[in-house]
């Protein structure tokens, strides 16, 4: 039996949680590095529950992981947050990590992490400096998102490491899936910083043109309100509202789908994307956040402004159009992902960014 290098734990939601940071720890179980190490999760936080289970949850994990501290002592936590609620709450684990002497590594996953610093109060501003101070190394999901701390951070301490992706998961082809050339995917939270309701105002154009196409929503949060948005300008029919999918169907319709279209208005370095260009579907998205360190215009997906329904409206219609720019959009995208995205490039990553402890 090989030897564990290293005892590390995962700081993170739960896996059953719905949302990108439990989408790359999961990704990280799949690699090398988690085989080749003493890896383990610590969930943090649970989606499936109410609101007083919720917080009672969040109290008592506390404890918790102070006896995981004791009893499994180990090399390093490894802190996955986002920011304001999740912030505040791993802000306490560091602390605890450090009090027991155990070094930290502080995962930086959205780029609005960034904003929530510049227009924090001073109390805020304090925390994050105080964090990064009592951080051993920090992590980035994009360069531009790590320049954006720079000054705040001393030589050596910060890190970027992308989001990993299991090509194989995405690339499996079966019969009966057959493409829709007119069907337009969004895959991810349905709120307003993502554009959906934009994809929405944007679609009386596309129809206009394409009268038969379609876009499908799959994704949880504001599901009765953009169907309300949708039923109230009369296009039920050509945007549809699936709620949220997992497993065999989320990668069906990666599949099948003519495109994805993510708009949003911020971004970290989005799971939906990195699934994309490994299923091979051509993208439409903005280039906002750690999004232009991943794609390139016209080479790799097409960009729009955010909030702009006349580019998007054109962008989709390009697409439904054109199965040439589609096949060298995904094609350029699907090498990219498998040289730089794969869990074999982003295992060796982790090796060397968890080297030394």
């Amino acid at each position: 039996m090989q030897k564990k290098s290293k005892k590390i734990v995962f700081v993170a939601p739960g896996s059953a949680s719905k949302g990108g940071i439990t989408a790359v720890v999961q990704n990280y179980k799949k690699s090398d590095f988690w085989k080749n190490n003493h890896c383990f999760e610590f969930s943090s936080s649970i989606d499936e529950a109410g609101a007083f289970a919720k917080f009672a949850y969040l109290v008592f994990r506390y404890p918790a992981f102070i006896i995981m501290l004791l009893r499994e002592q180990p090399n390093v936590v490894s802190l996955h947050t986002a920011h304001q609620n999740s912030f505040y709450r791993k802000f306490l684990y560091l602390i605890l990590a450090r009090v027991f002497g155990v070094r930290v590594i502080l995962h930086i996953h959205p780029a609005s992490f960034l904003d929530f610093y510049n227009d924090g109060n001073r109390i805020v501003r304090k925390l994050v400096r105080l964090a990064f101070r009592l951080s051993d190394r920090i992590v980035f999901l994009s360069e531009n998102i790590r320049q954006g701390f720079s000054g705040l951070i001393s030589d050596g301490r910060s890190f970027v490491l992308g989001n990993p992706v299991d090509i194989g998961e995405f690339t499996g082809w079966r019969q009966e899936w057959q493409k829709k050339p007119r069907q337009i995917l969004y895959l991810g939270w349905i709120i307003q910083e993502k554009g959906v309701y934009d994809i929405v105002d944007a679609l009386p154009k596309v129809l206009g043109e394409f009268p038969d196409a379609k876009v499908l929503f799959a994704g949880n949060k504001e599901v009765e309100k953009l169907s309300n948005y949708i039923g109230n300008r009369k296009l039920s029919s050509s945007a549809i509202v699936l709620g949220w999918i997992e497993g065999m169907e989320r990668i069906e319709l990666l599949r099948t789908s003519r495109a994805l279209i993510l708009p949003s208005y911020t971004e970290g370095v989005p799971n939906v994307l990195l699934e994309a260009m490994a299923s091979r579907l051509p993208i439409i998205t903005s280039a906002v956040g750690g999004i232009p360190g991943l794609l390139e215009h016209d080479h790799t997906g097409i960009f729009i402004e955010p909030g702009n329904t006349e580019q998007i409206a054109e962008a989709i219609k390009l697409l439904i159009a054109d199965e040439a720019k589609c096949d060298s959009l995904s094609d350029a995208a699907y090498k990219e992902v498998v040289s730089k995205y794969s869990l074999e490039v982003i295992g060796r990553q982790l090796e060397r960014l968890y080297e030394g402890y």
